[in-house]
């Protein structure tokens, strides 16, 4: 069974860090703009709050279905083109350097992973 590595962020400088009680979108929206990539090599470009960009290690590019503010957090959902997964991303800590995230994934055949990772600020 293959395992979809997490999404690697590419976020472009980063403001600053959003206070620790961050409830809304516009408290971390400047935390979030830039790119960041994650230690499976995935770049992820956000842009006014929105993921406009994710691609693989491989230069695969992923399927963004939406991205935003839900549920008290940023999440990403998007889907990967080559084996038809569908991921969701949640970020559960964000600093100006690292961005701290739960995952789960979805196959075809209704089998599911979940895991947690970082992405680091690429400057």
């Amino acid at each position: 069974m293959v395992q979809l590595l997490p999404l690697m962020f590419a976020l472009t400088a980063c403001k600053k860090a959003p206070p620790d009680n961050a409830t809304s979108i516009e408290a971390v929206a400047p935390a979030l703009e830039g790119t960041w990539r994650d230690d499976g090599g995935m770049l992820a470009t956000i842009e006014n709050a929105e993921v406009t960009s994710l691609v693989d290690h491989d230069n695969e590019v992923f399927v963004v279905i939406r991205s935003g503010w839900e549920e008290q957090g940023f999440s990403i959902h998007y889907e990967v083109p080559s084996t038809q997964y569908l991921v969701t991303l949640r970020l559960t800590d964000i600093d100006d350097s690292v961005l701290q995230y739960r995952w789960s994934n979805t196959t075809p055949t209704g089998e599911s992973n979940a895991g947690t990772g970082a992405f680091e600020r690429v400057e």
